[in-house]
């Protein structure tokens, strides 16, 4: 997705959230919304994003690290280190 280069994160939410409307299971769809997301700042919303990845595609290791970088991020050290198979 180039949407985070040209900074145009609004566009890109809506997008990748039409994706998601349109196919449920679409977990790539939900972890680039979730970089994007974490990007703004909104944690919890990412982290939402994050876990719903993973409960589709359970070995999806992007989404495992991605969950850790924003636990990182939050200084939830812990959480970052038990997220991760």
């Amino acid at each position: 997705m180039g949407y985070a280069r040209l900074e145009s994160y609004a566009e890109a939410h809506i997008d990748l959230s039409k994706a998601i409307a349109i196919g449920p299971r679409y977990f790539e769809a939900y972890k680039e919304r979730g970089k994007l997301t974490a990007l703004r700042g909104l944690h919890t919303q990412a982290l939402t994003d994050f876990n719903a990845a993973i409960q589709i595609q359970p070995n999806y290791s992007d989404a495992f690290y991605n969950r850790a970088l924003v636990y990182l991020q939050q200084e939830n050290y812990r959480a970052a280190k038990a997220g991760i198979p």
